[in-house]
């Protein structure tokens, strides 16, 4: 009987021993990331930036930053701008509105004038994310998480507002600009219709470039980003997107942009996620596409 109470008792203590390791052991919750953990403790999210994309993301001149930075109000998503000019476009004005309903100011790091990857510069602790025109592939995938697509985008025809072409078969003969060694330029070599059609290829570095060209008549059409074209013609330029017969935009090609963030930074990627949502919801969105690309422009379907 003694030997039983002993056996009895020992068995209670073992139950209560795993009752309160149970009790011990946190449960995994996404706010446990330490990443995210630092970026609220120090409250500021600092973010890569690919520049040179036209109306996505650009720099302004330094001489132009310091002028417009005396009349300029700070807020909880105030950015810190450096020498080499002020941040915006698209791209910009979305992370602006993401940090602030995360609570988190702004960094920018230009990824272009750093001589780093972005991946570097994660490694690195440098930035926590990037953005600016970065176009989904799945081998993307293998080196970043990545965001939700947030805009997707394609390929457009931009001729002068005074071009006589009417349609694709117009094109014939013409002489393009286009962006070298860029995905569009991909998918117009393998255009059955329009790989051929040319009579001479303009290859330049950005679209800007390419809209100049049509411009000064260096070229009679350019083939860009509708989001490009989209904001020359809203900000004043004497351009028109080639149409169908039926009045629907010519395209060729889609992509969705999204923002890459460290291997394992779930929390982050939930967060910026959530952020969208919220953007979509109160139809920010919408406004930044209208001051950016004008009350005409939409987006193409998403080819993620």
């Amino acid at each position: 009987m003694h030997k039983l109470r002993q056996l009895i008792c020992a068995m209670l203590v073992l139950a209560l021993t795993a009752v309160l390791c149970a009790c011990g052991k946190k449960i995994p919750q996404d706010d446990a990331d330490p990443m995210w953990a630092d970026i609220q403790q120090n409250g500021v999210l600092r973010v890569g930036v690919y520049t040179g994309y036209g109306a996505l993301c650009r720099r302004t001149s330094a001489s132009a930053a310091q002028s417009s930075q005396s009349g300029e109000s700070t807020d909880s998503s105030a950015s810190a701008e450096s020498d080499g000019g002020e941040y915006e476009g698209y791209d910009i004005d979305l992370m602006r509105q993401i940090a602030q309903r995360l609570g988190l100011k702004l960094q920018f790091v230009d990824v272009s004038a750093s001589g780093a990857s972005a991946q570097e510069l994660m490694n690195a602790k440098t930035i926590d994310c990037a953005i600016g025109g970065i176009e989904y592939t799945a081998g993307l995938e293998r080196i970043f998480l990545l965001t939700e697509p947030y805009l997707t985008d394609c390929g457009v025809f931009v001729l002068s507002e005074s071009s006589g072409a009417k349609n694709l078969a117009d094109l014939n003969g013409l002489r393009l600009a286009q962006v070298r060694y860029s995905t569009l330029e991909a998918e117009l070599a393998q255009s059955p219709l329009l790989s051929s059609a040319f009579s001479e290829r303009i290859s330049v570095e950005t679209e800007a470039s390419a809209l100049e060209a049509v411009a000064t008549d260096r070229a009679d059409v350019a083939f860009v980003m509708q989001t490009d074209a989209a904001n020359a013609i809203a900000e004043g330029g004497a351009f028109r997107i080639l149409q169908s017969d039926t009045g629907e935009v010519e395209t060729l090609g889609v992509c969705s942009y999204v923002i890459e963030l460290p291997l394992g930074s779930s929390t982050l990627k939930k967060r910026m996620d959530e952020a969208y949502a919220t953007m979509q919801r109160d139809k920010i969105v919408t406004q930044l596409q209208q001051k950016w690309f004008g009350t005409d422009y939409v987006p193409a379907v998403s080819s993620k």
